[in-house]
């Protein structure tokens, strides 16, 4: 076992593992690091003469005039740091970590002296010929923003270190702050303060003051809320059994802790009567705690506001989703738990770096610079960092849908509402950017959108403007489920339904058809959707939709479409069998009867691949279509040459079309058939090949065992040359010819 796997399987921070591993490998400062947390501070000459605005001096354009002169070398400084420097010992322990994955070092050369230089949020420690450590520098939450925003000496000091306790008095006062600057100045956030209660709440008036709570029916109820988002779960499910050590005796006995999880219709009058707080989960725990100090009464918990083991109040309750998250005052959102049982405000481990001080803030003395190693907290993987929330269906409108969302994330606290996303780290509100997924409550917030209806081109965020100042409200609904699609369910059956609230506001903005995922007025565009760069899309076990919807697949998708493009087929009828009290949820059965054109094509002729050769008369490079002599995947495509199939033109011969498969090979299907969607205007210029990513031309279908007429989807298609860069004019452009337009129904 390596030592990364050693420390996770005990589950050590990848931070504090790091600074581990500088002990075993130096045992002579193995203890430095506690000594940097409770030793009284103190400093060399050196350290103490480290002036802040002279670390940010930029006086030459070599690293001879950049920052301040320190010690006169390496050795210097370790001595410094043995006799009990705290920022000596800091700098010097990152200098015996020669890790380079972590990007925290320099090769610095030609200087005399070390130099610290300060740089954006970094502090950069040169040195002649070594690898030199780069440092984080920021202030503690304790320095008030006010005193450095608006200071001409400090303005630039922009960041501030995390709160290695989420739930301390510190944190919860950004918190508010954070809300009193969204209600205050941000006019396309909803305030949602007096608003109608869910169905079911839970009533915290008494959480404080006895530890009990109560489920309770609003009836019509107007108030304000906070709602939950998180991961479903726990250590030991309903009736728990741990082990547990027997008072006054040596001996181990069970102990069964009925934990309350979820409301039945067993318990649910018993949870109208109240409960204690102490005998549910710790998220939930958490999330009452939360919602006590911002001063807010009631909370919607999915778990005990919907009964489980009702069918129908749960088909009828998600429906409601869009309301529930919609009308919060703030969504929190979980992310830090894996299961219920974890809580969310649970303390970060505060050896996951090292941090002291380095210098006083100017026009602030009382208040310091400090340093920290690792810069930014380390983790042992991506998906580690985010946690499973970010990768749950449901939770995926939980987050696009609230106007405010208190994210508890691992590293940090995050805000996001429909103007802005804050770090726990920015030290104003001017510091954020915005999450596109949230575009689509700032657009609902638009007067000009919300009356009449429309499914033409609505406004872009501010933020992204540049990029593209409007777009149609079906490519947002695209975009959506290109974030949406590949998520896990614990119920694969719950793929629809976990998106429903968002097919709502969609629909409220369009007046539209909803389709099982699909756009009534949209159905060419929306059939283009394949496998998000060509990868592997599974099969549900289940019937979850019908072939034509992205939903009767597991894995993440794209449209890949340009906005621009024509189509040419008619809708002639569809019918859809749906949960009757959500229609926007559940599917049982579902078809589209479609007019267009439709060709076959002979998937058992071999693919073909591209070599490319520099030209050098041309000076580019020239490619040449070279056959596998086999059907052969490459990248996530099949790429077949249009001159070994019938009813073609290919005056090149590099014509090609490429099938994205949503399962299996095309030698699988007995009898393959192409429906065109995309019409391509006169002259067009072909597109070239790509491995990656297909623009669909159109669907690939097989016939059913139903009749005649009817078909399954079972990928795209699109066309392309490989001599697409050589092509002079519409003359030398290759086609697939021999279409029939037919009536035919895809189930």
């Amino acid at each position: 076992m390596n030592m990364d796997d050693y420390y996770r399987a005990r589950g050590i921070d990848a931070g504090t593992a790091e600074i581990l591993e500088i002990g075993r490998n130096n045992p002579e400062v193995a203890g430095w690091p506690k000594y940097l947390r409770e030793a009284e501070f103190q400093q060399c000459d050196a350290c103490k003469k480290l002036d802040f605005d002279e670390l940010g001096s930029r006086k030459g354009y070599n690293l001879l005039g950049v920052g301040q002169k320190h010690h006169e070398s390496w050795d210097h400084l370790k001595k410094a740091a043995e006799a009990g420097c705290h920022t000596c010992r800091l700098i010097h322990m990152v200098k015996l970590h020669d890790n380079p994955k972590n990007s925290a070092f320099k090769i610095t050369n030609g200087l005399t002296h070390l130099r610290i230089e300060r740089e954006h949020s970094s502090v950069n420690i040169h040195g002649e010929g070594t690898r030199a450590p780069k440092l984080a520098w920021s202030t503690l939450p304790d320095c008030p923003g006010d005193k450095l925003g608006n200071k001409k000496e400090n303005g630039d000091i922009t960041f501030r270190f995390v709160e290695d306790n989420p739930a301390s008095d510190e944190a919860f006062s950004r918190e508010k702050a954070w809300i009193r600057n969204c209600s205050s100045e941000h006019p396309y956030c909803r305030n949602n303060d007096n608003v109608l209660l869910p169905s079911r709440v839970l009533d915290l008036e008494e959480a404080t003051s006895t530890g009990q709570v109560k489920l309770i029916e609003s009836e019509g109820q107007l108030g304000k809320y906070i709602a939950l988002s998180h991961c479903w779960g726990g250590v030991g499910g309903d009736n728990e059994e741990m082990w547990v050590l027997k008072p006054d005796q040596m001996e181990f006995y069970k102990l069964r802790s009925r934990r309350t999880r979820t409301c039945t219709t067993s318990n649910y009058e018993a949870l109208k009567a109240g409960f204690s707080v102490s005998r549910i989960p710790r998220n939930f725990q958490d999330a009452i705690t939360v919602a006590t100090q911002l001063g807010i009464r009631y909370l919607w918990i999915d778990s005990f506001c919907i009964i489980q083991d009702s069918p129908d109040d749960w088909s009828h309750e998600s429906l409601l989703m869009s309301e529930v998250y919609g009308n919060s005052f703030l969504t929190i959102y979980a992310s830090a738990a894996d299961n219920s049982d974890q809580g969310f405000l649970r303390r970060r481990d505060p050896e996951r770096y090292l941090m002291t001080k380095l210098c006083p803030i100017p026009m602030c003395p009382e208040h310091w610079v400090w340093i920290r190693w690792p810069p930014s907290d380390l983790v042992w993987s991506f998906d580690d960092a985010l946690g499973r929330l970010w990768d749950r269906s449901w939770a995926f409108q939980e987050l696009v849908l609230p106007s405010r969302v208190l994210d508890y994330g691992r590293q940090m606290l995050n805000w996001r509402c429909n103007h802005q996303h804050i770090e726990e780290s920015s030290k104003t509100f001017q510091v954020g950017g915005h999450d596109g997924y949230k575009e689509l409550m700032w657009i609902l917030s638009l007067p000009e959108v919300n009356s009449p209806p429309t499914s033409g081109e609505v406004p872009s965020h501010p933020t992204f403007a540049a990029y593209s100042d409007k777009i149609s409200i079906y490519s947002r609904w695209y975009q959506l489920i290109e974030g949406f699609a590949g998520r896990q369910l614990t119920n694969e059956l719950d793929k629809l339904p976990a998106i429903s609230g968002l097919a709502n506001k969609i629909q409220r903005i369009a007046g539209d058809v909803y389709m099982a995922g699909l756009w009534k007025k949209d159905i060419a565009a929306g059939l283009c959707w394949g496998a998000r760069f060509n990868g592997a899309l599974k099969r549900p076990s289940a019937y979850i939709a019908p072939s034509w919807s992205w939903a009767s697949t597991q894995g993440f998708v794209t449209h890949q479409f340009e906005d621009e493009r024509k189509f040419e087929i008619e809708l002639v009828d569809f019918k859809l069998e749906t949960e009757p009290l959500n229609p926007l949820g559940q599917v049982f059965s579902g078809s589209i009867t479609i007019c267009g054109p439709v060709r076959r094509f002979n998937p058992t002729q071999s693919t073909i691949h591209i070599k490319e050769e520099w030209d050098h008369e041309a000076e580019k490079l020239k490619p040449e279509v070279i056959s596998d002599g086999k059907v052969e995947k490459h990248g996530g495509v099949y790429q077949y040459a249009m001159k070994n199939q019938k009813d073609v033109v290919d005056p090149l011969g590099s014509g090609i079309c490429s099938l994205s498969m949503d399962f299996g090979s095309p030698t699988d299907v007995t009898e393959l058939w192409l429906l065109k969607l995309a019409v391509r205007q006169a002259g067009e210029k072909p597109l070239k090949p790509n491995l990656d990513s297909i623009i669909p031309d159109g669907i690939i279908l097989e016939k059913s065992s139903g009749g005649e007429e009817i078909c399954r989807r079972i990928g795209v298609f699109g066309c392309s040359d490989a001599m697409a860069d050589w092509i002079v004019g519409p003359q030398q452009h290759a086609a697939l010819l021999g279409w029939g337009r037919k009536t035919i129904t895809i189930v």
